[in-house]
């Protein structure tokens, strides 16, 4: 089952409408739902974010679908109505950063998102902003694996057409005009979790020569092998310089931060 996290009611009606979801719990958060997807509206603000995804995260059956934060986002630049396919979340006060999954799509953009406390006027120059991207991310980490985590936004409101302009009809309208985009997407990342490579790059096997790489870290260098792959398929895998001193540990923040620096040129 894919679990979508929302704030509002009107950034999740097209979606409840195309699913086919009905309403099956009430409180202490509404949840829309059928055999193969829920809806769970959290409201408005990082900590409701947070304890809507908390609250989803107990049915454990669920913990193998998609986790996805959908819902719209401001940016300085991007025309509203672009759909965003996040690949780092920060949160404003605390300064605190996690990576969701990058599913590359030729008409969905890819960039970083800053999550802030409330509305703001001025437009971060190299990200787009929202309210409760950190609370779901902060939550879903402790629990799910990066490659089924994905925050997706939907461009609302920009430099030239500010917050104020953004209207439950206009949400819901942006929606509806990006449907069956967002369904696509869904169902190319429903597919790459059921892709498993069969076997890493020489590159990727030279590094695990003279180096012990528990299961965990293994884990977590397969999830940086798709996310480079979805962010550049047509690339080699990057080289990094290593030392007689770098530990897995070390391997993979160099990794980390090279990959995570990487976005497809739309």
């Amino acid at each position: 089952m894919n679990t979508f996290i929302m704030a509002l009611k009107n950034e999740a009606y097209h979606l409840i409408k195309r699913y086919h979801l009905t309403l099956v719990v009430h409180q202490p958060f509404k949840v829309y739902q059928t055999q193969n997807m829920r809806v769970i509206l959290s409201g408005v603000g990082k900590s409701s974010s947070y304890a809507a995804t908390k609250f989803a995260l107990e049915d454990r059956e669920t913990h193998h679908g998609l986790w996805v934060n959908f819902g719209v986002a401001g940016d300085s630049a991007l025309p509203v109505g672009s759909l965003v396919s996040i690949s780092k979340v920060t949160e404003d006060d605390t300064g605190r950063s996690w990576y969701p999954y990058v599913k590359q799509h030729p008409k969905c953009y890819v960039k970083a998102l800053r999550t802030y406390n409330s509305p703001i006027c001025q437009y971060p120059l190299n990200s787009s902003c929202d309210m409760e991207a950190s609370g779901f991310m902060a939550a879903v980490s402790e629990a799910i694996s990066s490659e089924h985590i994905h925050v997706l936004k939907l461009i609302s409101d920009n430099s030239s057409s500010g917050i104020g302009n953004l209207t439950k009809a206009l949400m819901k309208q942006l929606v509806a005009e990006n449907i069956e985009l967002i369904n696509t997407y869904i169902k190319s990342a429903e597919e790459n979790l059921s892709i498993e490579p069969k076997s890493f790059p020489f590159s990727i096997e030279k590094m695990f020569q003279g180096q012990h790489f528990t299961v965990t870290q293994t884990h977590q260098l397969l999830e940086l092998y798709r996310s480079f792959c979805a962010l550049c398929p047509e690339e080699a895998w990057p080289s990094i310089e290593l030392n007689n001193r770098d530990k897995p540990s070390d391997i993979l923040a160099k990794l980390r931060l090279q990959i995570t620096q990487l976005s497809p040129k739309l």
